[in-house]
């Protein structure tokens, strides 16, 4: 108990600080590891809460979007709900393809389970991408597809817009 108090309290203290910074500049707040649409509910109350402290206090604010990574299966699965729920989102391609696969790329003994192309993996992505679309929010990728050239075609292809990766892999 006393664990999950000085996590919301460090939570509380990260949103404060975001909603602050969002009067002075463009800023989007995008909560990760997100399971389910209860997970969305609460961040977003989080969210709320520490608006509205700041409100009646008199802070100046910006808007400020709210997102969620796309990492865990079960959210991916209801995408089409999440895309209600949120602003927009990034899918966590390394650790969505992980935990989709049941594989650590990093263990040896089963890294080659982890496979990025894999037609469940391409399947869940274009999924996600469709949903959405269809609720016009914007979606981007993050992780190792988005600095791969030949995923990267494919996802273009599937319809994505906006890829996230590491300066390295810009040129190529």
């Amino acid at each position: 108990a006393v664990h999950e108090r000085v996590h919301a309290e460090l939570g509380r203290s990260q949103l404060r600080a975001a909603y602050r910074a969002s009067a002075f500049g463009r800023l989007q707040i995008m909560f990760p590891m997100v399971g389910s649409l209860d997970d969305i509910a609460r961040a977003k109350a989080a969210a709320l809460s520490a608006r509205e402290e700041l409100a009646a206090e008199g802070a100046a604010m910006g808007e400020v979007p709210l997102g969620i990574m796309i990492e865990i299966p079960a959210i991916a699965v209801i995408a089409d709900l999440a895309a209600k729920a949120v602003d927009f989102a990034s899918v966590g391609t390394n650790d969505l393809c992980q935990y989709l696969c049941a594989a650590d790329r990093m263990n040896a003994a089963v890294a080659r389970y982890y496979q990025s192309l894999s037609p469940a993996m391409l399947r869940t992505l274009r999924r996600v991408i469709e949903a959405f679309d269809a609720a016009d929010k914007p979606l981007s990728i993050c992780g190792e597809m988005g600095g791969d050239p030949n995923a990267a075609l494919l996802l273009a292809g599937m319809g994505l817009k906006k890829l996230s990766m590491s300066g390295s892999a810009i040129a190529e």
